[in-house]
């Protein structure tokens, strides 16, 4: 076999060596990504659907024993930052008129929260209804939003009664 020809046979050997290695390259570049787009969606397809969180309730009494109770409800939030809430103020009698006041805090270094018809700017925002009406409730739903510098959202919703010449506040947190 002359020089050249042992040359020639090299080159090639380094040829398919070099588009082994290549491909060996590749494979080593992309398995890993292929690992993670799996896994991302392996944790998108296991995500629980949205979940609901209810309040702790601590109803108060007038002096003749009927019961004012506050409730909030609210969704796990979405991953647009949303979630929807629902709060009540609940009363055994008829009063002269009772009021439910819910309230938002959101929780972080430049957390803030917002949502339709609520008052308030930053981290706190809140919405009210009273009803004067010979009505046994009052009750309040919408959407609450929050950034994502929030890192937790807290609720309280407060009840109010005036019943029989008294004033009494329920209250329920979250």
């Amino acid at each position: 076999m002359s020089m050249i020809e042992e040359d020639q046979l090299l080159g090639n050997a380094q040829h398919d060596l070099f588009q082994k290695g290549t491909i060996m390259s590749l494979k080593k570049l992309l398995m890993p990504i292929l690992a993670v787009a799996l896994s991302a969606s392996a944790v998108v397809v296991a995500l629980p659907a949205a979940s609901a969180h209810t309040g702790a309730e601590r109803p108060a009494y007038f002096p003749n024993g009927v019961r004012i109770d506050a409730s909030e409800w609210i969704t796990s939030f979405t991953w647009s930052g949303c979630g929807s809430f629902t709060s009540s103020a609940t009363i055994g009698a008829t009063p002269q008129w009772i009021q439910d006041v819910v309230a938002f805090h959101a929780n972080g270094i430049g957390a803030s929260v917002y949502g339709l018809s609520m008052s308030g700017s930053g981290s706190d925002a809140s919405l009210s209804w009273r009803n004067s009406n010979g009505a046994r409730g009052a009750y309040l739903s919408g959407s609450v939003c929050m950034n994502w510098l929030t890192w937790y959202l807290s609720m309280t919703s407060s009840g109010t009664a005036l019943y029989d010449g008294t004033t009494r506040t329920a209250i329920s947190s979250l």
